[in-house]
């Protein structure tokens, strides 16, 4: 005897004996219920493809994913060190602050030199709270490189290949950090 089997349409409890493999409601409603819902999730899924495919040509939606993983491997970097500004511990959130301003210098959005953890005080409330920020900064990296940095305000745009090699950069870069620990 045939084993039976549940039918396939999500809202159908019964149980019925298929007559062969390829039957999976038992009766012709459901088998067009069951259609309808596959058809849907068929539509969906190329929605989703078609939106990925859409992201990876979309300037903006790219620049802003590159920022995500920049900030986050950021963050990785130095969550063990205190406020870049204040010296505060870990204990508040924790942001990925920019020295020289992306609206103004887009150039240096993704320079590892130009941007450290900072709290969301000095961050946010305190507009990075830039002059502690750059007496580390010098001592960091010496008063040239903060000069050199300061200086260069050429304006910049990055291009759709620079923006996926960085997204695939700090991915990367993020991954290893999290895997070391």
């Amino acid at each position: 005897m045939a084993k039976q089997k549940k039918c396939a349409y999500s809202e159908c409890e019964e149980m019925f004996t298929p007559r062969n493999m390829q039957h999976k409601c038992h009766d012709y409603i459901c088998a067009i219920q069951y259609q309808a819902e596959v058809t849907a999730k068929r539509k969906a899924k190329e929605t989703r493809r078609n939106l990925k495919e859409f992201n990876q040509q979309d300037k903006s939606w790219l620049m802003k994913e590159a920022q995500k993983w920049f900030n986050k491997y950021i963050r990785e970097r130095d969550k063990d060190l205190p406020c870049i500004s204040c010296k505060h511990d870990g204990s508040r959130q924790r942001h990925a602050s920019h020295y020289r301003p992306v609206g103004r210098n887009s150039k240096h959005r993704f320079n590892e030199m130009n941007v450290h953890s900072a709290c969301s005080i000095c961050n946010s409330h305190l507009s990075g709270n830039l002059v502690p920020y750059r007496e580390e900064l010098v001592k960091m990296y010496g008063i040239d490189k903060i000069k050199e940095l300061e200086c260069d305000n050429e304006p910049y745009s990055y291009s759709i290949s620079e923006l996926k090699s960085i997204i695939c950069k700090y991915k990367s870069k993020s991954k290893d950090i999290e895997n070391e620990m």
